[in-house]
């Protein structure tokens, strides 16, 4: 796999982006990209408890993983869930009926960057890629799958799940990337602060 850094610079999103998380289906041999899909994302309630906890001076809520949220359609579409700044952790691990989650690393440190001359860093973009064949709750993640939506979390033991806490969701909507053969699905998540 070529370095993710790389593809995290190219598709990276800027000030001008009206949508602040990008889902897209690539070829992590050469990059290129097949499928995007952009949406708006929604912090949680969640996101304030993380920011205590940093601000206080606790670095392990930093950010640093993502849940890819996907369903084995074997194609269509998934009608995401409806979901408010309440919907945290809990949710994921009430899902089932087939609809599973990837806990992948965000792989790069998060890009920052400026949206004009009265803020210095005040844009965070992450990224991720599905990686392995099994979700969280045992639903396999092959070609019939179908990623639909996406958590940013922090989780302050990467060996310990049930102290995760999600910082924000966000879904496709009406459209869903398939994983195809030789292909992942990235995510790369921008946060601004204004």
């Amino acid at each position: 796999m070529r370095k993710p850094q790389n593809l995290l610079e190219k598709y990276q999103l800027d000030k001008q982006t009206h949508c602040p998380v990008r889902f897209m289906l690539f070829d992590p041999r050469t990059n290129a990209v097949k499928k995007t899909i952009e949406r708006s994302n929604l912090i949680l309630y969640g996101a304030a408890d993380i920011l205590a906890q940093l601000i206080a001076g606790n670095a392990d809520y930093k950010i640093n993983a993502m849940y890819i949220e996907f369903e084995n359609t074997g194609g269509p579409p998934v009608i995401p869930p409806a979901f408010d700044r309440s919907g945290g952790r809990a949710y994921y691990d009430g899902l089932g009926a087939g609809k599973d989650y990837l806990r992948v690393p965000i792989l790069v440190s998060p890009a920052l960057s400026a949206s004009g001359v009265a803020y210095q860093n005040n844009q965070a973009t992450f990224f991720a890629v599905t990686e392995g064949v099994a979700g969280v709750h045992g639903t396999t993640f092959d070609i019939t799958s179908v990623v639909y939506g996406a958590a940013l979390v922090a989780a302050p033991d990467i060996g310990d799940q049930s102290q995760d806490i999600v910082f924000s969701r966000v879904y496709t909507e009406i459209g869903s990337i398939q994983k195809e053969v030789g292909h992942e699905v990235g995510v790369t998540w921008t946060i601004g602060f204004q």
